[in-house]
């Protein structure tokens, strides 16, 4: 036995505490401190210590003064927290023990009530369970796998036959999980099903829109002039690639193309008068310079004022006799005002023998000392290079600069409108006399109310002695900067979205503004594309195009080096160089920027009239003589949000022009002030402090947000549509019309000459689009098919043969106006284009003016007859030639019929 200790040995200790502590825990109910309960653990009696005996009583303090312990005098007072309720001086140890042993039991406490919840879980949930739902479970999974498994040995291996099934439910359980919608990340909210969610993405657009961003690039792009080839044009350049790379397009190239080029040099000009020995001499600097103007110089020849230079002015002129034909063989300079259409005002021109033409520039406010500087290159034979026509490289020999049709044959030189005023004093425009000294009176010209303008004055009067010498290049660099974001679905197929970049001056309203707007655009995109994991079902180009002052140089030269590629993959253009922000017009009067202009090709009407119509029900409209929103014509008003929209057919040329000559449907953006061309467009004033203020003001913003969101949206439907936006009832609807205009037209001239009458025949024309229209019903009962079962039954989900078949009918569609196309190209030296359904006929804009008398809504009728079906056109346009424009109508006939039997071809089904 060993030592006693305050009554207790080891050996008795040991007896009363059998097993672990765990156990005595676990065991007991009523303690849970020992595993006797009539014996606590922690008792006065059973605290023993292995080394000392307690002494049974404590020891008396007042034995501590003589104990030599307290070297310290005792407190004679001590503290409250000494003192019990009895006003007995306790001991701290006691104290602390107590409270040691108050926490023991708190925790004791609890650890038990955890316990007792753990062992009625399990007693209540846990073994029910397992005895009523869980074992019969595994017993009945048990007999199914035994039967499955007796099943599959008649088939194969099992294992492997269940390792197919379930990768086959798998992957039916992720295709419905993907495609519901519910996930909860950003990416899901972007779509619909298998195609994106437009409204949601356009939404995002606008909370999106980066105003600082805008601004900074526009100014930035104004900071310097950037005439092509030059070196800010190279920085540019630069800026526009790193934008591109910044935003994230993965593919982004610097195309360079060699082309004829021309700038800035000496030029000189005076002014002598037939009877006075005065010459007046004009400070002309550099900014008297008009890119592809021509080396010359004309010495002593008489001038007049032509006003706009419309044919009915020269016959006039020509009529009264103030031109004759000795003047028009010994040439003379006409003095006169930029046009809607400066190419065709220089053909006019060249046609009634004049060599020089002196352009007046328009007052801004009451600025009179302003230079416009437009190109004076001829887009009406071809665009692109002057020198190499309708080929790419110099494996064919250039033409002789003489040779170009695009460029003029005689000089041009612009002046301010102080500098043109002087030129007018000059001619005396304002005596009158009987003799008619004064001239023609001219058509009325709404800008202006001095009478100089009224009258054109006489030959033989006034001189002009001109000098143009501008620095040449026949073969100089310019670029293109393409980006692009690939489809996810058919990347055999893609949009362009374009600006053009070039000034010679800073050109922030034109074209700076627009190529702000495609930066805008590319950040938006790819922004959708990070937040949504968006990626548009085909292919989207962004190009910046070079050598727009040089008859669109760098676009044409881009189509012709990628004709065979461009030609299948790109099926619609978008331009939106044009668009602008104009703080003031030309006459000095605010200006709306609210006024939206849109031309576009027929196959896309549908896409700017807003709510989508049922394909079967507009094609029983068209059968019946109702169909078409626009009643043949395309020019008709649509709303934004703070944009009044106005639509119609092509009617102008620009870096557009090489695709749609080919076929390819373009649509064109722009602000109906920079599409004129309205001062201070193409001036030194053309800078970012001009438009720094007004892009300010909140109203501004506001509209620039919102062209932003419309084109950005117009985009989408156009290039994230499961089926390509192209409307066959509106185009077949459209082109009936407008040729049986022509027909009445050709009719009404033939019953002017005496031996004809009913001579040309149209009805193969009429023929073939009557075979169209058993495609039309074909593609109407498909297209409503499809939207009834895919979008509306199975909330975008689409079965993947209807994919295939769908994919089919896109690259139908997309050919369509590729197709109707003359491999020769027009007559009269026109080969370069060979759309013969939608282009423009050579004097278009005067064939238009002389049949609209000054009625400016009939005057766009007109303008949109005349850039539809351009060889016919040609061909009665002036003296009409009756077999070519025959020989024209049965190439149409031919195109027609061709289009259809392989569109036809490629459905299975005859057309008939």
């Amino acid at each position: 036995m060993g030592p006693i200790k305050n009554g207790v040995d080891d050996e008795s200790l040991n007896e009363n505490n059998v097993g672990s502590f765990d156990d005595q825990y676990i065991e007991t109910e009523n303690s849970s401190f020992s595993a006797n309960a009539n014996e606590p653990l922690l008792s006065d009696t059973n605290i023993v210590s292995n080394e000392t005996q307690l002494p049974n009583e404590p020891p008396s303090y007042d034995d501590l003064e003589n104990s030599g312990l307290n070297e310290f005098p005792m407190i004679d007072n001590p503290p409250e927290a000494y003192i019990n309720r009895d006003g007995i001086r306790e001991d701290t140890a006691t104290t602390y023990e107590e409270m040691r042993c108050m926490m023991e039991d708190i925790m004791n406490d609890i650890e038990h009530n955890f316990i007792s919840m753990l062992r009625n879980l399990r007693r209540n949930v846990m073994e029910p369970f397992l005895a009523n739902v869980w074992v019969p479970f595994l017993t009945i999974r048990e007999i199914i796998n035994n039967k499955i498994d007796f099943q599959l040995n008649r088939i194969g291996d099992p294992t492997i036959l269940r390792r197919f099934f379930y990768i086959i439910l798998m992957s039916i359980l992720t295709y419905f999980i993907i495609t519901s919608g519910f996930l909860p990340n950003e990416h899901g909210k972007g779509n619909r099903g298998m195609f994106s969610d437009q409204p949601v993405l356009v939404e995002y657009a606008k909370r999106s829109i980066d105003f600082a961003k805008l601004e900074r690039d526009l100014e930035y792009l104004s900071s310097m002039p950037h005439m092509s080839g030059t070196k800010g044009d190279g920085a540019i350049r630069n800026y526009i690639k790193e934008s591109f790379d910044n935003n994230g397009l993965k593919i982004v190239n610097e195309d360079e193309y060699t082309v004829y080029t021309n700038y800035p040099g000496q030029v000189s000009m005076q002014v002598s008068f037939e009877d006075d020995d005065e010459i007046v001499k004009f400070n002309l600097t550099q900014e008297n310079f008009n890119p592809l103007s021509i080396n010359g110089e004309l010495i002593h020849k008489p001038i007049i004022y032509v006003g706009y230079g419309s044919r009915d002015t020269y016959k006039e002129l020509v009529k009264s006799n103030v031109i004759t034909a000795d003047d028009i063989s010994n040439g003379y300079m006409v003095l006169m005002k930029y046009g809607k259409l400066l190419s065709e005002q220089i053909l006019m021109a060249q046609e009634y023998g004049v060599v020089g033409i002196i352009f007046m520039t328009s007052k801004f406010k009451e600025n009179r000392d302003l230079i416009q500087q437009e190109s004076v290159g001829i887009p009406q034979y071809w665009v692109g290079d002057s020198l190499s026509p309708g080929w790419y490289g110099t494996v064919i020999k250039g033409l002789d600069i003489k040779e170009s049709k695009t460029l003029p044959q005689l000089l041009t030189v612009p002046v301010s409108y102080s500098q043109g005023i002087s030129i007018l004093q000059s001619l005396n425009t304002k005596v009158k006399s009987d003799d008619g000294s004064h001239g023609i009176k001219l058509p009325e010209d709404k800008d202006e109310e001095d009478e100089l303008f009224l009258y054109s004055g006489k030959l033989n009067r006034t001189y002009i002695d001109l000098n143009v010498n501008t620095t040449i290049r026949e073969s100089h660099s310019i670029y293109n900067v393409l980006g692009k974001i690939e489809g996810k679905e058919q990347n055999d197929k893609a949009i362009i979205i374009c600006a053009s970049r070039n000034s010679i001056n800073h050109g922030s309203s034109y074209p700076n503004f627009g190529t702000t707007i495609l930066l805008s655009l590319v950040q938006l995109f790819e922004q959708m594309r990070y937040k949504y994991h968006w990626k548009p079902l085909r292919n989207i180009y962004f190009i910046s195009f070079g050598g727009s002052e040089y008859n669109s140089a760098g676009a044409t030269e881009f189509f012709e080096e990628k004709l065979a590629p461009l030609k299948d993959e790109i099926y619609s253009v978008i331009d939106i160089s044009q668009l602008g922000l104009l703080s003031y017009s030309n006459r000095g009067h605010r200006n709306s920027n609210n006024d939206l202009h849109i031309e576009t090709h027929p196959l896309l009407f549908r896409l700017f009239q807003g709510k989508q119509t049922n394909a079967m029900e507009k094609a029983k409209r068209n059968e019946h003589g109702k169909n078409s929103e626009v009643d043949g014509e395309s020019y008709f008003h649509v709303q934004s949000e703070l944009h009044d929209i106005y639509v119609t057919g092509v009617t102008s040329y620009g870096d557009w022009t090489p695709f749609l000559a080919n076929g390819i449907p373009v649509t064109i953006f722009s602000h109906p002030q920079i599409k004129a061309k309205d001062v201070p467009v193409d001036t030194s004033l053309d800078t970012f402090e001009q438009l720094q203020a007004i892009l300010q003001e909140k109203e501004s913003r506001e509209i620039v947000k919102d062209l932003v969101v419309y084109i950005l949206e117009t985009t989408l439907k156009l290039i994230d549509e499961p089926i390509i936006p192209f409307d066959l009832v509106e185009y077949f609807s459209y082109l009936k019309i407008k040729f049986k205009r022509l027909s009445k037209q050709i009719k009404k001239l033939e019953k002017s000459e005496t031996n004809r009458k009913d001579l040309i025949r149209f009805d193969s024309v009429r023929e073939k689009l009557k075979k169209w229209k058993l495609i039309q019903e074909e593609w109407c009962r498909w297209i409503d098919k499809w939207y009834d079962v895919v979008m509306e039954h199975d909330n975008g989900i689409e079965p993947s043969l209807l994919s295939v078949h769908r994919w089919a009918w896109n690259r139908k569609m997309s050919m369509i106006g590729k197709r109707q196309i003359s491999p020769v190209g027009l007559t009269k030296g026109r080969s370069f284009y060979k759309n013969i359904v939608v282009g423009g006929e050579l004097y278009a804009m005067n064939e238009a003016m002389e049949s609209a008398g000054g009625n400016e809504k009939k005057f766009q009728e007109a303008l949109e007859d005349s850039w539809l079906f351009p060889g016919v056109r040609d061909a009665i346009s002036g003296e009409p030639d009756w077999v070519l424009a025959q020989e024209q109508i049965d190439i149409i006939s031919d195109a027609l019929e061709l289009s259809a039997a392989l569109f036809a071809e490629e459905i299975n089904y005859r057309t008939g």
